[in-house]
């Protein structure tokens, strides 16, 4: 049987993220843990599951390096999202785009999956829905990390020749399929053409 990471306290789970971001740290998330951060009720502890569930947590009750990424607040709506994607990886390969789908479609998905209760669904449900809401779907999946402009300064200097370190280099890769011929003056017109319109020009 399949399952989903949620938690019977879900109003509190965007409280928890806040803290993984404010407060240090810890050796092992577990029931002592939440009770230190200010989580004591007898129903807290399933917030742990929902961190082991998006890969905030290992088995162990270890912290990932995916915990240490969200405390970046700059990227934190990015992680969460990947996070659960990876933690509800069932509901969006029926779902590529489960994060804007209804309760009830994703609630019927679980449903069909799972065979749980109808309350064990809704708590999935709603958790799944809590997270959602604080994670950035929208931001482009793949990003460039930009070097500072002294870093970009030094490697021009390094890997550049004087007479092309006047600002950006960009390198141009060009494949040609040129059709089988016995007549050299096809291919020699070919490199006379590039050398003209690219290898000549300032």
């Amino acid at each position: 049987m399949e399952t989903f990471p949620y938690t019977t306290v879900t109003s509190k789970l965007p409280k928890l993220l806040v803290k993984i971001q404010e407060v240090s740290k810890p050796d092992i998330v577990d029931r002592k843990w939440l009770e230190s951060i200010g989580f004591k009720g007898s129903n807290d502890y399933t917030l742990i599951s929902v961190l082991k569930g998006i890969g905030f947590v290992d088995q162990n009750g270890k912290t990932t390096e995916r915990w240490q990424e969200y405390r970046n607040k700059s990227r934190a709506g990015r992680v969460l999202a990947e996070a659960i994607r990876d933690g509800y990886k069932q509901v969006f390969d029926v779902y590529s785009d489960a994060h804007t789908r209804t309760d009830m479609e994703i609630s019927d998905l679980v449903a069909a999956k799972t065979g749980m209760a109808k309350r064990s669904i809704e708590a999935i449900v709603s958790t799944f829905r809590c997270l959602v809401g604080l994670a950035d779907f929208n931001s482009t999946e793949m990003e460039l990390e930009l070097p500072t402009v002294e870093a970009c300064d030094v490697a021009s200097k390094k890997v550049l020749p004087p007479a092309m370190d006047r600002g950006i280099t960009v390198n141009v890769n060009i494949q040609l399929t040129v059709p089988a011929t016995d007549d050299e003056s096809v291919y020699e017109k070919f490199f006379t053409a590039l050398r003209k319109h690219l290898l000549e020009q300032q």
